[in-house]
């Protein structure tokens, strides 16, 4: 996961925040593309179809969850990257969205 070196405390708190809901989300993508290998593979059909098919893997994965379906094996899907930690230089647009998290909606600021 790439992250912006915190500054201060609002940064710490979005850092942490972003973190934490990176990590969700890795873990479910994870277990969807496990129980849909060919999500993790590729689709090799027309791209008008895909969107179809991505809402309904998710709804057939969220019954499985539901209904305490077991997971199948891995099916080959790995994630074999070490998660990247790796500080790089904050983009003008991207600083600009981040601050305006932290102020608005982490510290409950007005611009």
């Amino acid at each position: 996961m790439y992250c912006v070196a915190a500054k201060t405390p609002a940064e710490e708190t979005y850092n942490k925040a972003h973190k934490a809901t990176y990590t969700v989300m890795e873990k479910a993508l994870h277990s969807w593309k496990t129980r849909f290998p060919a999500l993790n593979k590729g689709l090799q059909i027309k791209s008008e179809v895909v969107p179809a098919i991505i809402v309904a893997t998710s709804i057939l994965h969220n019954l499985a969850i539901d209904r305490n379906d077991p997971m199948p094996s891995s099916g080959g899907v790995t994630l074999d990257q070490p998660p990247i930690t790796e500080t790089l230089p904050p983009t003008s647009r991207g600083e600009m969205v981040r601050k305006q998290i932290m102020q608005t909606k982490l510290l409950g600021e007005s611009k």
